[in-house]
């Protein structure tokens, strides 16, 4: 029994090591005028080593339109347009999780 605990201990010690940091996503905040196209910068920061992340971006789709993503860093090789809306923006449902798996 001894060992079991143990063995469980070290394995969940093992697991909160490895669940230290926390990926934070910023998004800019801007001012736009009516019917104006805006483009909102999106950074990620907080990570080491990751395998994949999902998250959401929500919207009021009676304000706003998803046109494109564009300008991906270079530093994350895999991850581009393609990765999150498709050619050209085309087929995104509004509202819409995205999963990456770099």
């Amino acid at each position: 029994m001894r060992k079991i605990l143990i063995t469980i201990f070290t394995g969940l010690f093992m697991l909160i090591q490895n669940a230290h940091g926390q990926m934070t996503l910023t998004m800019s905040n801007i001012e736009v005028d009516q019917n104006a196209q805006a483009t909102v910068d999106v950074t990620v920061s907080g990570f080491t080593n990751l395998l994949g992340v999902q998250y959401s971006i929500n919207y009021d789709s009676t304000i706003l339109t998803f046109v494109n993503t564009t300008n991906f860093s270079a530093s994350l090789p895999g991850l581009s347009s393609a990765a999150v809306s498709g050619p050209n923006g085309v087929g995104v449902k509004k509202r819409a999780d995205y999963f990456f798996v770099v």
